[in-house]
């Protein structure tokens, strides 16, 4: 039994509900035209007109490789379905939970209708399936992916998801709050840990100091990383980088330039930090001159430490001197 499907609060309920969603999908992998017995109980499976068909309001991929399309409606020209799409009646009509690229592809192939696992299924619910299914799908460009991430992390936190840069600012702020201090809500962290695992490898933690901060991208980049154009990893280099010198770097990374070629760019042009005050280079030296850690030099550097030490106060003590007798003879 799920340890957290009897929890009280946000995790505990949302986390149910990816959990059931992510073995609604496992089961349609499963379920073909000759074998009914994978389907959940209050499902039917049946040929739908494509002309009935409506998309999800809940997709989470906004691009679609034209060129996949093509190659998935030559498969499914030669090969037939394998797999059943899935899809909730609304007014007499059917509207897509999962399988937007396949019925995509079905128009294409002009085929005259889908396999389709019916079933009543709320809008939650229909969402949850929907960003899982596609992430668990190849192929989803990483904005998108970013997108469903933080739209599941919302669900299991409990935190209202709004699409976009700025509706995200909450969950981002909550997972690097979690990442850095995971005691703060250990209910919440175990939450995230078992609802990620369902989507891959990588881990909350690795999505939060990394891909998560893709959403921040400022165009052009954003618009690279949808098209494919600029890797996510070079996008997120640059965006490190101080914004007047974004544009250059860009068309560089266009261009072919590797990850640390870009590293190495950036830091040339970070601003050089100003040299220390010679007073906060004495704070510094300051934990260093304790009586422990000048016991625990060896003897030949605790010898130079204490020569250096002697000359600093004959120094410092020498112009103290200077300074009162000069003051003595100006009055």
């Amino acid at each position: 039994m799920n340890r957290f499907a009897g929890s009280k609060g946000p995790a505990g309920g949302s986390l149910s509900k990816i959990l059931s969603a992510s073995r609604s999908i496992a089961a349609a992998e499963l379920s073909h035209e000759a074998d009914r017995t994978a389907l959940q109980a209050g499902e039917a499976l049946q040929r739908v007109p494509l002309a009935l068909i409506d998309p999800s309001p809940y997709q989470a991929r906004r691009s679609f490789d034209s060129a996949a399309l093509q190659d998935l409606a030559r498969s499914l020209r030669a090969d037939g379905q394998q797999v059943p799409v899935k899809a909730r009646p609304v007014s007499g009509r059917f509207e897509l939970v999962y399988g937007e690229r396949r019925w995509r592809a079905a128009q294409l192939a002009q085929l005259d209708d889908l396999l389709v696992i019916v079933a009543d299924v709320p809008d939650d619910e229909a969402r949850l399936i929907g960003l899982l299914e596609n992430l668990m799908r190849e192929g989803l460009n990483p904005l998108d992916e970013v997108d469903a991430k933080l739209a599941i992390a919302a669900e299991v936190l409990g935190i209202p998801a709004v699409d976009g840069a700025a509706g995200w600012t909450q969950v981002q702020a909550r997972l690097r709050s979690l990442r850095k201090h995971p005691e703060q809500d250990h209910a919440a962290v175990a939450a995230l840990t078992e609802a990620f695992a369902q989507l891959g490898a990588e881990s909350w933690e690795s999505f939060a100091a990394g891909k998560m901060n893709l959403v921040n991208l400022a165009e052009p980049m954003r618009t690279h990383v949808r098209e494919g154009n600029l890797e996510y990893t070079k996008a997120l280099l640059i965006a490190r980088a101080p914004a007047e010198h974004h544009e250059a770097l860009c068309l560089a990374a266009l261009g072919g330039l590797t990850v640390q070629a870009l590293r190495t760019q950036i830091a040339q042009l970070r601003p050089e930090q100003p040299a220390a005050t010679l007073g906060e280079r004495v704070s510094k030296l300051r934990p260093f001159l304790s009586g422990r850690k000048l016991t625990a030099l060896d003897a030949p550097t605790r010898t130079r430490v204490e020569t250096l030490i002697t000359e600093i106060e004959a120094l410092v003590a020498g112009d103290t001197g200077g300074r009162a007798r000069r003051g003595r003879q100006g009055k």
